[in-house]
């Protein structure tokens, strides 16, 4: 037999064909998730190929290599014990979330925070800044009496507890119930915007100070160096 045997291309095509998933699989490790979406639509062999968990697995990991990842602030919390049921479908969920400015009431209460002036250096604490918390009023006895407040800013120094609460931008007056926004007010200082960063960090600030949220391993990292 020669090369030109149909035979031993029908072998080729078909050696090929099996090995397929296994090829895809190398091949994403080099694709985005926009050009892997692009492959799924081909037939229903690639759409099934293309939703394969390790493809997705391995996206999630390169993708979010040098992000701030909200929920390891959350004990025992990784993305394949929450309610996702696939890595695709977790993917898809954490990248809309990244874009959210709207911030809960738990995220800001659970999530430790870096304070520091515009006008000074923030990147570490050995510059200024500290480590500060958002205590909310349903969760410590002693600050319950806060007059339409949801709860106090606990600072290292410089300030006594200061009430705080959650509000939206067209909304500043919002009820005391709400439980998510874009603004914090912060006794009478000028209303703190929340947006977020490239990295995903959240950032509260005005025209005058600012508050990073960080992980406690962060602080006890940077303490150390």
């Amino acid at each position: 037999m020669t090369s030109n045997d149909p035979q031993i291309g029908n072998t080729r095509q078909a050696k090929v064909l099996f090995d397929l998933p296994g090829l895809l699989v190398t091949i994403a490790n080099y694709l985005s998730a926009s050009e892997i979406a692009c492959l799924s639509p081909v037939n229903r062999t690639w759409l099934k190929l293309t939703g394969r968990d390790e493809i997705w697995k391995r996206l999630c990991e390169k993708r979010w290599r040098g992000k701030w990842l909200s929920w390891e602030s959350i004990s025992g919390q990784t993305p394949m014990n929450t309610a996702e049921t696939t890595w695709k479908r977790h993917y898809k969920n954490v990248e809309t979330d990244s874009k959210r400015t709207f911030i809960t009431t738990e995220e800001l209460c659970t999530f430790k925070w870096r304070f520091s002036y515009i006008m000074g250096p923030d990147e570490n604490f050995r510059d200024g800044g500290q480590c500060v918390v958002f205590v909310a009023a349903v969760t410590n006895q002693r600050y319950q009496n806060l007059s339409g407040y949801q709860g106090v800013l606990l600072m290292e120094y410089g300030y006594p507890p200061l009430r705080w609460k959650i509000s939206r931008s067209n909304q500043l007056r919002a009820s005391p119930e709400a439980d998510e926004g874009n603004v914090i007010l912060i006794e009478n200082f000028p209303p703190h915007k929340v947006e977020r960063r490239s990295d995903w960090r959240w950032v509260i600030a005005n025209a005058h100070v600012k508050f990073i949220s960080i992980h406690e391993k962060e602080i006890e990292e940077q303490k150390g160096n």
